[in-house]
């Protein structure tokens, strides 16, 4: 999918989407306290923990698509304005592109968009082991604010 098409998606995921803020500050420095106290790995550990916590509480049924368990985790996505996914089969992995995710944090060096990633690596990890994946990890390759995250799949 071309960069124009990702950014078009995002922009109609935001305008059919309202943005709660009464969190943005709290979470915020929520974020930035575990790193500095617990340190920077050692809170993204913790974050990614937390995202498979968070499958748990947001099963999947089982799929009999890679398109299928893609339209099952957006379903979750747009019921908690968390943004979409896109998945892509590759020759020995799957890539998953995860777009208008909640930034809540967009200052240069901020943990924000490092903490999402690791949650979302939990979740997406907890759901496709679940599908019957194996103990293959989910590996974030880019975590940018205002772009979409990347991840991998495979071995």
């Amino acid at each position: 999918m071309d960069r124009d098409a990702i950014s078009a998606r995002s922009l109609a995921y935001h305008r059919d989407q309202q943005c709660a803020v009464q969190w943005r500050d709290f979470l915020s420095v929520l974020v930035a306290e575990l790193g500095q106290v617990s340190g920077r790995e050692e809170s993204l550990e913790f974050f990614r923990h937390l995202g498979h916590r968070l499958a748990e509480r947001l099963p999947l049924q089982e799929q009999d698509t890679l398109h299928g368990l893609e339209q099952a985790i957006n379903a979750h996505w747009r019921r908690m304005d968390w943004g979409w996914c896109l998945f892509s089969a590759q020759q020995n992995m799957i890539t998953i592109l995860h777009g208008a995710w909640p930034e809540l944090d967009k200052r240069p060096g901020c943990l924000w968009p490092l903490a999402m990633a690791s949650l979302l690596e939990g979740l997406y990890e907890r759901w496709l082991r679940g599908q019957g994946g194996g103990e293959v990890s989910v590996k974030m390759l880019t975590a940018v604010a205002g772009e979409p995250m990347e991840f991998c799949y495979g071995r």
